[in-house]
């Protein structure tokens, strides 16, 4: 038996437009912290297409808020197809 098959670890792929519509979500129903510790939970969270979406204040604040739950506990993958220089979530780090 593998050592993964003794100690199963979960994984939660999600898409970062659903990931933060989720959060925005949760935040006007007054359930953040129960979607922050789903999303806390899980071995590794993968984050898909984060490039592509431009993300207001709000989103960008409740996406650092998850990520910092998640700091030295649990891992994060994220994703994107779009190279660097075009990704919106580095628009200060890019070069022009």
């Amino acid at each position: 038996m593998t050592a993964s098959h003794r100690h199963p670890r979960s994984c939660a792929c999600v898409l970062a437009a659903k990931l933060v519509n989720d959060l925005v979500e949760a935040a006007d129903e007054l359930q953040l912290n129960k979607t922050i510790t789903r999303y806390r939970r899980v071995d590794l969270l993968c984050i898909d297409e984060l490039g592509y979406m431009e993300l207001d204040k709000r989103g960008t604040n409740l996406l650092s808020q998850v990520l910092s739950e998640r700091e030295e506990r649990a891992s994060v993958a994220i994703a994107s197809n779009e190279s660097f220089g075009k990704a919106h979530m580095f628009p200060r780090t890019c070069a022009r």
